[in-house]
């Protein structure tokens, strides 16, 4: 069996991220916003795993779609995604690092699942004001 092996992408710090993707559930089939009961996440810095540097759990239904979505941010395949998670700047602190994201799906009548992300954040050095 092949091991998974988290999305991974590229991030600005102290930035919010959008995080996308095609899930599927056990039978292979795009997830069903309904089925599942709980969506959390934490979000590491790899470099110190001990402790989350963030961690929340979000609304399935506005995260999960029952069909495929195609815009302009999705450029993998014609197909689309059906997961579409935004988390904000302070969940990303840190430039120079890797951050793994860890979306934990909980379903009503199976086992709980996980879509994982790995993303290398570049330091931004301007500061807001």
């Amino acid at each position: 069996m092949q091991k998974p092996l988290p999305i991974s992408g590229n991030i600005h710090s102290k930035a919010g991220v959008s995080f996308l993707a095609r899930a599927l559930g056990w039978d292979g089939e795009l997830l069903d916003p309904a089925a599942v009961s709980v969506l959390s996440y934490q979000v590491f810095d790899l470099e110190d795993t001990t402790e989350s540097v963030a961690s929340g759990t979000l609304v399935p239904a506005n995260i999960l779609f029952e069909e495929l979505q195609q815009d302009a941010r999705w450029e993998i395949d014609s197909e689309g995604y059906n997961f579409l998670a935004s988390l904000p700047a302070s969940c990303f602190p840190g430039g120079n690092t890797t951050f793994r994201i860890e979306f934990r799906l909980e379903f009503y009548a199976a086992e709980a699942c996980w879509l994982l992300f790995e993303v290398d954040s570049t330091e931004v050095y301007s500061t807001v004001s």
